[in-house]
């Protein structure tokens, strides 16, 4: 291990959110940076602390074109392997209150055969998973297991929520017949939302799972790539579901207006029919209401009632050539 990593002369531990080594038994070793020592070194830290983004471009040894990518807050999931290192970036499911679920966080990887520098904008569930499990002495014992641990716990989140559409959806189309109300279309368009924005990163994500997958890393060995390989297959149902969901929602959205059209038709059509009958009900009582001498009945009191009747008369033979016609 390079003795400068430890050097506590520009090395604060309050400048990361993590600062520790593997114990290579699945635990760790609070870093001492007074002493060299071998290990694999983590160091976790948040893109938001000013000393922290110093000490990347200053201290980690790393290249400026190298730290600007590992700040990058918009980059979808991507990996690159050099001879050096590999530069990964995941998403993760935003389980912090007040966010969207998919409005998926970064996590920026810098991977070494010896060392790991992970950063952050927002809490990642994952990276808190995979430390307690460090912690408790179950965690990674090297830098293969490390990403193996990453992507497990990324994708049990994905697969919550997941999950968690899937159901939504089933309900949605069980709502639809039920209640064919027309509230149920903003949870649908937010169902279509959430499905697009979870697939625009998951996508790339198992792009990512596949490359480490087939590259030749030395320090990644067949074990760790058969589990890459189950993870992957796992993120390629997740993907499945996801257009299924897709599919179902659409699905449900066009019935859904169907229903809302066909009960539009059905009111207008009876308005028309209503009008129909009206119509010459109507024709009749202007005819005789205009101001002009010779309007039969004018002077009759009974001709009220005539008029009436006759009217009424009228309505209920056109509501029986309707209802005769099957109209009604």
């Amino acid at each position: 291990m390079n003795a400068a990593l430890f050097n506590g002369d520009w090395m604060n531990k309050e400048h990361f959110v993590y600062s520790l080594l593997f114990d290579e038994k699945g635990g760790i070793i609070e870093a001492d940076f007074q002493e060299s020592s071998s290990g694999t070194l983590w160091f976790h830290i948040d893109s938001q602390n000013e000393e922290s983004v110093e000490w990347l471009y200053k201290k980690s040894g790393l290249e400026e074109i190298t730290c600007k990518a590992l700040l990058n807050s918009d980059s979808r999931p991507r990996v690159t392997i050099t001879p050096k290192g590999i530069l990964a970036t995941l998403r993760g499911i935003n389980l912090n209150p007040g966010s969207d679920p998919e409005d998926m966080i970064f996590l920026h990887l810098w991977i070494e055969e010896k060392r790991i520098i992970s950063i952050r904008q927002h809490k990642v569930k994952a990276v808190e998973n995979v430390y307690n499990s460090l912690k408790s002495g179950i965690g990674p014992k090297n830098v293969a297991g490390f990403i193996v641990s990453i992507l497990i716990e990324l994708t049990k989140g994905i697969g919550e929520i997941v999950n968690e559409i899937y159901d939504e959806v089933d309900d949605l189309e069980d709502e639809v017949i039920i209640t064919k109300s027309a509230d149920l279309r903003l949870r649908i368009s937010d169902v279509r939302r959430e499905i697009i924005m979870l697939r625009r990163y998951i996508m790339p994500q198992r792009d990512v799972i596949l490359r480490l997958q087939i590259e030749d890393i030395p320090w990644i060995k067949a074990e760790d790539k058969n589990y890459l390989r189950e993870i992957g297959e796992i993120t390629a149902r997740y993907i499945d579901d996801l257009d299924s969901s897709r599919e179902r929602a659409g699905v449900t959205q066009e019935e859904l207006n169907n229903l809302i059209n066909e009960n539009m038709n059905r009111t207008i059509y009876f308005l028309s029919i209503i009008s129909t009958i009206f119509l010459p009900l109507t024709f009749m009582t202007g005819l005789l209401g205009i101001n002009v001498g010779g309007i039969p009945g004018a002077k009759s009191e009974a001709a009220f009632w005539v008029v009436l009747l006759i009217s009424i008369l009228l309505g209920l033979i056109e509501y029986l050539i309707f209802k005769r016609s099957k109209k009604l």
